[in-house]
């Protein structure tokens, strides 16, 4: 019995094993061809590639700035109430 949990454990390490060494080699694979894409690319076509994701990058900044004002908002207004509720919870 005992032995039948370890080799289940086993495989199930190994194949743990396989599926990361799968999604490694897939990435160096990706990773690979995006270098290729950008060293058949012109000067030209670099920094057109370089203004697209710098655009990219300020509206993920823009929307992440968004998110942590809508939590700050968030957080001021729960504030508010737990101090609320500490006030009322002293007048009993």
């Amino acid at each position: 019995m005992f032995n039948n949990v370890r080799n289940k454990f086993n495989e199930i390490k190994i194949e743990a094993q396989k599926r990361k060494e799968e999604e490694e080699r897939i990435e160096r694979e990706k990773l690979e061809r995006e270098k290729q894409r950008l060293l058949a690319m012109s000067e030209k076509e670099l920094l057109v590639e370089i203004l697209l994701m710098i655009k990219n990058i300020s509206k993920e900044n823009a929307s992440i700035i968004d998110r942590v004002e809508d939590l700050e908002s968030s957080l001021s207004i729960t504030n508010s109430r737990i101090d609320s509720l500490n006030k009322d919870n002293n007048l009993f």
